[in-house]
């Protein structure tokens, strides 16, 4: 699906985002409902914060403006992962902001997947991942604040079920400065197979 909006009243902004849409039967519509609210939710911040930085821009141009895409990283076996990228830029600034959202959702239960429920409940995943994300970040020299990687819930939200791999994405600035952009690490699931809840997924 895609939305567009433009406004011509103060101050100027431009909305273009495109979201997933599964054909609307069963469990899809719940994973239809929760795409749309995850972009909702970025559009609805967008606006408020533009409305509360007093931002005046030429009414002969737009400078601010939200940009939402996605990628589906696997869709098999009733899993869905997608990968939202979001861009918001206001007037002035030196760059966008650039940020990372995700929604895991199984088609076959009709719920979203958590990090956690990929692994068995003893499992301390978070460590695990950090380690093995670390190593590869380190050898391609993109681990400048290693503290972004570090086993913590906040530095693994924004985590994708692949067919083979878990994916990782660290944002701009989370590991690296935000010339070098967001940072994706893919873990092979046969390096964490005997952890996972169910690896038949």
């Amino acid at each position: 699906q895609v939305l567009q909006e433009v406004t011509t009243t103060l101050p100027i902004y431009a909305i273009d985002v495109k979201y997933p849409m599964a054909p609307p039967e069963g469990n899809n519509n719940t994973f239809n409902r929760l795409a749309r609210e995850q972009v909702d939710g970025v559009i609805a911040a967008f606006k408020k914060d533009l409305a509360a930085s007093d931002i005046v821009t030429d009414v002969a141009y737009i400078t601010n403006s939200l940009n939402i895409d996605y990628r589906i990283i696997r869709n098999l076996k009733g899993i869905i992962s997608t990968r939202f990228s979001n861009g918001i830029y206001f007037a002035g600034a030196a760059h966008p902001n650039t940020f990372s959202s995700v929604l895991n959702f199984d088609l076959n239960t009709g719920q979203p997947i958590t990090l956690a429920e990929v692994f068995k409940p003893d499992v301390d995943y978070l460590s695990r991942l950090s380690n093995c994300c670390k190593r590869v970040l380190q050898r391609r020299g993109v681990l400048d604040f290693p503290e972004g990687a570090d086993p913590k819930p906040e530095n693994y939200q924004n985590w994708n079920m692949g067919r083979y791999n878990l994916v990782i994405t660290y944002d701009a600035y989370q590991v690296a400065p935000y010339a070098l952009g967001p940072q994706e690490c893919q873990v092979p699931l046969v390096f964490l197979r005997r952890h996972l809840a169910d690896p038949r997924r």
